[in-house]
């Protein structure tokens, strides 16, 4: 068990190793689900997977630190979404990387599609939000 991560022991309750594992999941397959997204999105435009690999790992790298504050922010009962990201941005802002997606021919969950057949030629950038690319 310890070749893929920390074998912790959690306690008496069996269910909580299990919800720990499900919890770990859930973040992994988002990661995973996200960066296909962002490999099949510069695929249209003929940019290789290897090369979006690199740029989301420095992305996320300079993401991930921030976790342990927001967990903590969280714990405190200090987390307002409402001083940054709310429901309301959130469901904008993933509609605008939807619009974004389909203007590149590679709507969420087509990304099996795209990741499994060879670059094809490349497409324009679709319009941001201001109407430029």
């Amino acid at each position: 068990m310890e070749t893929l991560g920390a074998a912790d022991y959690e306690g008496e309750d069996a269910g909580l190793a299990s919800l720990k594992d499900m919890a770990l999941l859930t973040a992994m397959y988002q990661l995973f689900s996200g960066f296909l997204q962002a490999a099949a999105m510069m695929r249209t435009v003929g940019v290789p997977a290897a090369d979006t690999a690199g740029e989301v790992r420095g992305w996320l790298g300079a993401l991930l630190p921030h976790l342990d504050h927001f967990g903590a922010e969280i714990d405190r009962g200090g987390f307002d979404p409402a001083r940054g990201q709310d429901v309301e941005f959130t469901r904008a802002a993933i509609g605008s990387l939807i619009a974004a997606a389909r203007g590149q021919g590679s709507a969420p969950g087509s990304w099996s599609r795209s990741c499994a057949t060879s670059t094809s030629s490349p497409r324009p950038a679709a319009a941001g939000p201001t109407g430029s690319a």
